[in-house]
């Protein structure tokens, strides 16, 4: 599994670094979400949405398609319950790692 972790990370980073260089997206949004939450584990939605560029109403549109189709899900921060964790569901997980 360590092997495919690898990989995916850094295809996902690999893509990033195009982007940067050709000043270009080459990822959708939501694809993006899922790769920063492989990458850095679970984030609060405010950490994500400024790692992917998002706008506010887009942000929170792509989070809830994420969640409803059952990739990503969250979770009240244990240390500041204010906060949602978002966190990539189990299967997808599996999937990808």
């Amino acid at each position: 599994m360590g092997g495919r972790r690898c990989n995916v990370i850094s295809q996902y980073k690999h893509l990033l670094s195009i982007e940067r260089q050709l000043k270009i997206r080459c990822l959708h949004n939501e694809a993006r979400i899922i790769g920063e939450l492989c990458v850095n584990g679970p984030m609060p939605s405010l950490e994500i949405m400024k790692k992917t560029g998002r706008s506010i109403s887009g942000h929170t549109n792509d989070l809830n398609k994420l969640v409803s189709l059952g990739i990503i899900a969250s979770k009240a921060d244990d240390s500041d319950g204010r906060v949602k964790m978002y966190y990539l569901c189990d299967h997808v997980r599996e999937l990808l790692l």
